[in-house]
């Protein structure tokens, strides 16, 4: 049984994409200063057990807490929108403190 070529190409080009994107995100968790050991260690497992959903939260979760975390140079396009588009509802204030929306309770 003969595979195409293209397919092969294609899933290789996927494979890429996706280990870039969880690449980008475990570096950019790494260098994050914000979070605590215990958080970044869940965040990488979820980052690599789920790896474009994973990716893709992590990567929002920081660019919402630290917008110099992460130069949208290094995001591919498809993913973009996701990691950078404003905040549903926007900032809530809880105790005088900026809480990002993935925090904050409906």
């Amino acid at each position: 049984m003969d595979i195409p070529y293209f397919f092969i190409a294609a899933f290789l080009i996927l494979l890429l994409y996706v280990l870039y994107l969880n690449i980008i995100a475990t570096l950019v968790l790494h260098h994050c200063k914000i979070f605590s050991y215990g958080n970044k260690v869940l965040q990488f497992l979820f980052v690599w057990l789920l790896p474009v959903i994973g990716a893709v939260f992590a990567l929002r979760m920081l660019a919402d807490v630290d917008d110099k975390a992460l130069p949208k140079k290094w995001i591919p396009w498809p993913f973009r929108k996701a990691v950078f588009s404003a905040p549903r509802g926007d900032y809530k204030y809880r105790q005088g403190r900026n809480v990002p929306w993935f925090f904050s309770r409906r």
